[in-house]
């Protein structure tokens, strides 16, 4: 099968997986009863407004908005076991209504435009932290193995998938996690800092007791400026991300282990060769952290990267789930 069919199977899959999921109701989770539908059809919604909004289509982003809106409505109504999560939700997706309509007004308007757009992405990424931390929390139950952690009734093995159409960059994502968005220069402490590189986006569990697993997508161009010749090569590329690392100052970094795939290690990322970075370093706020990192280069003087970034107790704990998106991953 060919690379562009792949491509716009990606692009396709996410409009048909929402319309069987809003047709069929979700039928594997169905069984736990309406609540669960609404409250997952709220996640799907405002998952597709936010990848609507990346794409530049703000119209279908207000439409997702708005249907995502009158599904709280009627979760509101037949669960009234926490209605005050609900009405908070509920003002976070009408401020990123109101947000999205300033947006469309300005759009003749750069800075005005670029100054909304900040403002849109905090609305869409404290929207999703609220669908994860309270929404989906209100469906939950107890597991004795994790210390009576809350942990999401949606199943793990239920995949969605995100796409970017300005990077062309595709991957599939557990729906219990959460997305972030960022703007080119807007990293967080406690995210890998990809010499200047550009976070596509993020996928995450919002709760500490999880260990707080992040999963990057990301991108770097222009590498032949930052590399003395040209053609730039894996080993390039990967020599180039250890030295980021050290540049960063990374509190208490240690690298771990670097590598190079070829034709029998298996070290691939969107069907090309990748190189393989792992290391650990302590966060301020949360800790020893350990990052897994694979990237490889597109055309000449461009590259793609992923990240896993997690607590190092339970870095393991998500591999399985993490390798399966590094495998979906394409670009």
């Amino acid at each position: 099968m060919s690379r562009t069919l792949f491509r716009l199977l990606f692009i396709l899959l996410p409009c048909l997986i929402t319309l069987t999921l809003i047709l069929f109701g979700i039928n594997h989770i169905s069984a736990q009863n309406d609540k669960n539908d609404n409250s997952i059809l709220i996640k799907i919604l405002i998952d597709q407004a936010i990848q609507s909004f990346q794409n530049n289509k703000s119209a279908d982003s207000i439409s997702h908005l708005h249907a995502a809106y009158d599904e709280l409505v009627i979760f509101a109504k037949i669960n009234d076991r926490n209605i005050v999560n609900a009405r908070a939700l509920g003002s976070t997706i009408i401020s990123t209504l109101n947000s999205l309509s300033e947006e469309n007004k300005s759009h003749y308007a750069s800075a005005t435009n670029n100054n909304n757009n900040n403002i849109i992405i905090a609305d869409f990424n404290a929207l999703e932290d609220q669908v994860g931390r309270d929404l989906l929390h209100l469906l939950s139950i107890p597991n004795s193995n994790l210390n009576n952690a809350i942990l999401p009734v949606i199943p793990t093995e239920t995949f969605l998938i995100y796409h970017n159409d300005r990077y062309g960059a595709s991957v599939q994502y557990p729906s219990n996690w959460s997305i972030r968005i960022e703007n080119d220069s807007n990293l967080q402490q406690h995210k890998p800092d990809h010499f200047k590189s550009k976070v596509i986006a993020s996928f995450y569990v919002p709760r500490l007791s999880s260990g707080l697993p992040i999963f990057y997508i990301g991108t770097n161009s222009n590498l032949s400026k930052r590399i003395d010749h040209s053609p730039i090569t894996l080993k390039n590329y990967l020599d180039l991300a250890v030295k980021s690392k050290n540049l960063t100052n990374f509190p208490n970094l240690k690298i771990i282990s670097s590598s190079l795939g070829n034709i029998n290690n298996k070290k691939i990322l969107s069907g090309s060769l990748a190189y393989k970075l792992v290391w650990t370093y302590v966060n301020p706020i949360y800790g020893l952290r350990k990052v897994m990192e694979f990237g490889t280069l597109i055309g000449k003087d461009a590259g793609y990267f992923i990240d896993y970034s997690a607590s190092i107790e339970r870095f393991n704990d998500y591999l399985p789930l993490v390798q399966k998106m590094k495998d979906t991953f394409v670009s």
